[in-house]
């Protein structure tokens, strides 16, 4: 038989669990595969924004391959040497990526990853609050992504939780006054 303290702690923990929610596929849709200025760009939530590298005077996107709907740019050129592109959830917080696709030569993700390769790449980073990507002439693209669940306390459901509280206590003080 459990003990009470047992279940009291095992629905407490049940009641501060988040649910993880659906993950949004960032697919670059409308990007142009061509040369062109960047000052930034969001969706479904996250920003992406450029650090120009030393000799950058203009940050620009689209000629790390050339490829359309893909987030591509290069280490070179306009964008100077050592730039860097940094994803950040649009208002702040953590959030998970999952996978996502490299389109050209290479991808690093700073502290984590480095040298992926073309193709699809499945990578489970959690909890993080912002990802920094460096590159060659490459680019990423069906980036898998959701917020981090983050463990909440329903104000709703704290009257079942104290009713648990309360009825542990019962039992522990009914225990308690038998065996003396």
């Amino acid at each position: 038989m459990a003990r009470p303290l047992t279940i009291f702690f095992a629905l407490v923990a049940m009641a501060m669990a988040g649910a993880r929610t659906d993950a949004d596929m960032l697919t670059f849709d409308g990007l142009p595969s061509v040369y062109t200025n960047f000052n930034g760009y969001q969706e479904n939530g996250y920003d992406f924004s450029m650090t120009l590298g030393s000799g950058g005077f203009q940050a620009h996107i689209g000629d790390g391959t050339n490829i359309a709907d893909t987030l591509n740019w290069h280490d070179a050129g306009d964008n100077g040497y050592g730039n860097y592109m940094t994803m950040t959830q649009i208002g702040g917080g953590a959030f998970d990526l999952y996978d996502l696709d490299v389109q050209g030569d290479y991808v690093n993700v700073a502290g984590l990853f480095t040298g992926l390769g073309q193709g699809h790449h499945i990578l489970n980073i959690r909890g993080v609050t912002s990802l920094v990507f460096t590159t060659g002439y490459a680019g990423i693209d069906n980036v898998n992504v959701s917020p981090s669940a983050v463990p909440e306390i329903d104000p709703a459901g704290m009257g079942s939780v104290l009713a648990v509280v309360a009825g542990a206590l019962g039992l522990l003080e009914r225990r308690r006054l038998r065996a003396a």
